[in-house]
């Protein structure tokens, strides 16, 4: 029977709706009377391989047991008791050495000694291929256009392979290049009423694919179909290999013919549940209502691959999808749910039936079911199936068409494991897809380097195969092109990992070619160069170290124009790193061009000094160390005109921008990070600061750290607290309770409140308090005599201790700041009332809060004071 697909009609006619449901319900119950109708399954041949086996004790006349593997003196002995086998053609049994050249023993002439060997009945003719060594005899059989190939020669030496076939297909054994095969053929029929055979086995798989072939081309809008299985199975047993009796036939079929049909074979975890009618007294209704009252919810929470993996897929069939639906709900329930009382009459019991069933998906459907939640695993098994199918399949345009699809897909995915990865790029390679394949080299360079390093092996391994002999032919662009290459520096990591992988010279070359080209395209057009580009410029300054010109105006300069100062911070540091190693362009040459050229770039900014987010001590926020070990090299190389020329501009810059910055936010750590790094390269060199320090200094210390210390809190006087926020502090409305609490804080003689009133203002009060009850800076109790009760409130005078502890506090973290700055270098550059009020913190130490003697001029003869050097306070 043929199936058009459904024909729209217009709306008036009554019948439109049901027309197309008519047509694909008989096709549906033509399937299920198809796969009903399956009771054995098998393939036209069999091949399988026994590395280990028991010795069959092959004995001929009064000699002994012939050994395994069959040495040449023991080929002899069988060949002499042998005679030339015949064959069959026409109605006649000939012998002709020119088409066979085998030999045949009667099973009369010798026997099988070893009790323990046992033969595998089958229908047809099966052959056991003992241990003996040769080359050549590969066995060809076909059935119609299936054909099969045979080779024993590979496991000639030390296995047994045996070999089978059904009677109406063709065989041929192709000549024996070297050696002896010594086969033992047995000619064995199956007793049963229906004797089993290729043209059976066929006519069932053939029946199949057609009706999954109308499926797929006459319903577009049906994406799967569910199938109940007759026997239990469990999550670790959920496989084609570990089905059943009649559903291991069904499964083979379906495996065999589905997938060259577009269709995937999938196994589901299903719940059926039943329960007798519900109110729908909210407008809730169950999923189904059966005829008889019942009603039922399918649920399936798990979907697996043929070989039992969990896949990423969520599928919620509906009883239309369903075929065969009494098989499902058959016997009895496999568990029961007590129902609820509902107020009126208790509610009928859920009957919950559980089986793992076969999903019919359609191919071309799969990437629309697939769910967020679904784990790497998951995921992963996916990629594998439709790889598996897509190389099983590889000549079926459709069967290319969906992997594409499905696997460009999972690319735009969140996480994706190294093995997908390693998967998708093999598919793309063998699709000849180069999107697919720069997209998925991208994804594995953002892993990790061992996953990036792999997936270049693979696309070396690649396109040597493919283009060994002729490098000139490799499209370069099409294979590799942006393939993590947004940035200069990944397109230059690529080049260079992937070139020194090529054990092809010729491909070598012309790749380094291409790698150069592409290089120099992107070093003109990319207009701004972050610390991506950082291996691009280190391996420039290795591979040209022998063309200075050509690092200094285009290299270098390229660095200072277009670079950004976090990657002139990384590329300065290299270089000194390295500056002992003669493949490198000299350092200090380096350095000092780039002093020459850019030393502006190199400057940090006021907003550097700033956390981010704003809080008081937290950390700076931009790259202070790096300045600072960059200054030290910059001493180290002995460059200290250009150092100092550096630390001018910095402190200059810094001083005449703090407007951006406001000084009080300046971070906790800047000294630790860069003043005292700054001191010590000084000090380690010998080198008087410029004197534009100390108004950098002034400007850190007195203008930032100092203004973070809050005034000495003065001590109250007598009783007297400071306000709490009120309930009302926004709105204005009146609180008796509130008004009068905050009277009596403000009141210096009254250490206790007593206040009268109702539970609710009680707990009011307590709770505008609760802070301050932690803090231990109020005490309360309830005094339950008469009515209302009544709340006493006394203050503790912890409120100025606990103040002062924090002022405390500050000061130390304030001392800890500056503590690296003690010492004669620091007391030179501020002068001695300056040092000792922002590095020994007197005024603070004794309670004072002093004007900043930020921008006092030193002096001529050297001292901000008057007094000479040598009348200094030193620590």
């Amino acid at each position: 029977m043929s199936y058009s697909a459904p024909v729209s009609v217009g709306s008036d006619d009554s019948d439109s709706v049901s027309a197309g449901e008519s047509v694909y319900g008989e096709w549906k119950e033509d399937l299920l009377a198809c796969l009903e109708g399956i009771k054995a399954v098998g393939d036209i041949a069999s091949f399988s391989r026994y590395p280990t086996f028991a010795n069959p004790g092959l004995k001929i006349g009064d000699n002994p047991p012939i050994p395994l593997p069959l040495a040449p003196r023991d080929a002899e002995v069988i060949k002499a008791a042998c005679r030339q086998a015949p064959f069959g053609r026409g109605d006649e049994t000939v012998v002709d050495t020119a088409v066979r050249k085998t030999w045949e023993l009667d099973h009369t002439r010798f026997k099988l000694a070893n009790p323990e060997w046992r033969g595998t009945g089958m229908i047809g003719t099966l052959v056991v291929v003992l241990p003996s060594e040769h080359q050549g005899g590969d066995v060809h059989v076909s059935f119609g256009s299936d054909v099969r190939s045979f080779s024993t020669a590979p496991f000639s030496t030390f296995d047994i392979t045996a070999l089978a076939w059904f009677s109406d297909v063709s065989h041929e054994v192709k000549e024996l290049v070297s050696g002896y095969r010594l086969a033992l053929t047995y000619n064995i029929v199956q007793k049963t009423e229906e004797p089993q055979s290729a043209a059976f086995l066929g006519q069932q798989a053939q029946e199949v694919k057609k009706m999954l072939r109308q499926w797929v081309n006459n319903f577009p809008e049906e994406d799967f179909l569910v199938y109940p299985l007759d026997h239990k199975y469990s999550e670790s047993t959920v496989s084609v290999q570990n089905m059943k009796g009649r559903d291991k036939a069904v499964c083979k079929v379906l495996q065999n013919v589905g997938s060259e049909s577009g269709v995937y074979l999938l196994f589901g975890h299903m719940t059926r549940s039943e329960q007798g009618a519900m109110p729908h007294w909210y407008g809730y209704g169950a999923e189904e209502d059966d005829d008889d009252g019942e009603d039922t919810y399918t649920t399936m929470n798990k979907i697996y691959s043929a070989e039992g993996d969990e896949i990423d897929a969520r599928i919620n069939p509906e009883k239309e999808q369903i075929l065969d639906m009494d098989k499902f709900t058959s016997g009895n329930a496999d568990s029961e749910d007590e129902g609820e009382f509902t107020g009126n009459e208790a509610a009928e019991n859920t009957l919950r039936y559980h089986n793992y069933v076969v999903v019919l998906l359609k191919k071309r459907s799969l990437r629309h079911h697939h769910y967020g939640s679904a784990s790497l695993l998951q995921f992963e098994n996916s990629i594998s199936m439709v790889a598996s199918d897509m190389e099983k399949h590889i000549d079926d345009k459709d069967t290319r068409t969906v992997a594409q699809a499905f696997l460009r897909d999972c690319i735009g995915r969140r996480g994706i494991s190294k093995n997908g990865v390693y998967m998708i790029i093999r598919c793309a390679m063998q699709l000849d897809d180069s999107e697919l394949f720069r997209r998925v080299m991208s994804s594995a360079a953002k892993q990790s380097e061992k996953t990036h390093s792999k997936a270049l092996d693979m696309t070396r391994d690649y396109l040597e195969e493919k283009f060994a002999s002729n490098p000139d032919a490799v499209e370069w662009d099409k294979w590799i092109g942006t393939s993590a290459q947004n940035s200069l520096g990944a397109l230059q990591a690529t080049v260079s990992k992937l070139c020194s992988r090529f054990k092809s010279e010729a491909l070598r070359k012309s790749y380094a070619q291409w790698g150069l080209e592409r290089l120099n395209e992107k070093l003109e057009s990319q207009e701004v160069m972050t610390t991506e580009e950082h291996v691009f410029f280190t391996h420039g300054l290795k591979v040209y170290n022998d063309n200075q010109d050509w690092i200094k105006s285009t290299l270098l300069q390229t660095l200072i124009v277009r670079g950004t100062r976090d990657l002139l911070y990384q590329v300065l540091s290299f270089v000194f790193e390295n500056r002992e190693k003669p493949e490198y362009l000299d350092a200090m040459e380096v350095y000092e061009y780039v002093l020459d050229q850019g030393p502006g770039l190199l400057l940090l900014q006021g907003p550097d000094l700033i956390p981010r987010p704003i809080r008081a001590g937290g950390a700076c926020s931009g790259p202070l160390r790096d300045f600072a070990a960059i200054f030290n090299n910059i001493l180290d190389l002995g460059l200290k005109a250009h150092g100092i020329k550096l630390l001018d501009a910095l402190c200059n810059n810094l001083v005449r921008i703090k407007a951006e910055c406001k000084p009080k936010n300046i971070g906790g750590d800047v000294v630790v990070k860069l003043i005292g790094p700054l001191m010590t390269a000084l000090e380690k060199h010998s080198i008087a600061p410029p004197s534009a320090m100390k108004d950098l200094l002034q400007l850190i210390l007195g203008e930032g750290l100092h203004r973070q210390i809050p005034a000495r809190p003065p001590k109250p006087l007598g009783w007297k607290h400071k306000p709490i926020n009120k309930c009302n502090r926004f709105t204005g409305a009146f609180c008796r309770a509130c008004d009068e609490l905050h009277v009596f804080l403000a009141n210096k003689k009254d250490q206790v409140w007593r206040y009268k009133s109702g539970e609710s203002l009680r707990n009011h009060v307590e709770a505008v308090l609760r802070t301050s009850i932690i803090m231990g800076q109020f005490k309360l109790t309830t005094e339950r005599v008469g009515l209302p009760y009544t709340l006493v409130v006394e203050k503790t005078g912890k409120e100025y201790a606990d103040e002062l502890d924090c002022w405390k506090e500050s000061l130390v973290t304030l001392q800890d700041q500056v503590k690296p700055l003690v010492g004669d270098m620091v007391a030179d550059i501020l002068g001695d009332e300056a040092y000792r009020e922002l590095i020994l913190l007197e005024k603070l130490r004794d309670g004072e809060v002093g004007t900043s003697v930020a921008g006092t001029k030193r002096a001529a003869d050297g001292a901000s004071d008057g007094q000479p050097k040598s009348s200094r306070l030193r620590t």
